[in-house]
């Protein structure tokens, strides 16, 4: 993509849309873009909202010796279920090693319960 008047154009379409090279074209009015923020210079991670107003986080790179910019973006949703994901698995396997220490700990104080009370009554 590339500054081209006072919008951005992209060198190659939406994925799912066939034909639209060199024809999608964002106003650089739009705030919050992560397109517009690279024709301004902004590199690195940005969070932002794509043409279709979706929410993503992207990679803003330019190309060196062009007019061109390269952005990988990704869908917040995308990211944040990964996360999600990986944050059940590790409160599962926290609250499975809370319970067996509680449990460890119960059959600990059982035992010492068993043999102090043993210990009092003489046979």
């Amino acid at each position: 993509m590339e500054q081209s008047d006072n919008q951005v154009l992209f060198l190659n379409g939406p994925r799912f849309q066939k034909g639209g090279q060199l024809k999608l074209r964002i106003s650089l009015s739009q705030q919050n873009s992560p397109f517009v923020a690279a024709v301004k210079g902004i590199e690195g991670t940005y969070s932002g909202r794509d043409y279709n107003g979706t929410p993503v986080l992207a990679s803003l790179n330019h190309v060196p010796d062009s007019p061109w910019y390269l952005i990988a973006k990704i869908n917040n949703r995308e990211v944040f279920n990964l996360w999600d994901l990986q944050g059940a698995w590790l409160t599962g396997l926290a609250v499975g090693l809370l319970s067996i220490v509680v449990v460890l700990a119960a059959l600990i104080w059982q035992r010492r319960s068993e043999t102090s009370s043993n210990s009092d009554h003489p046979s």
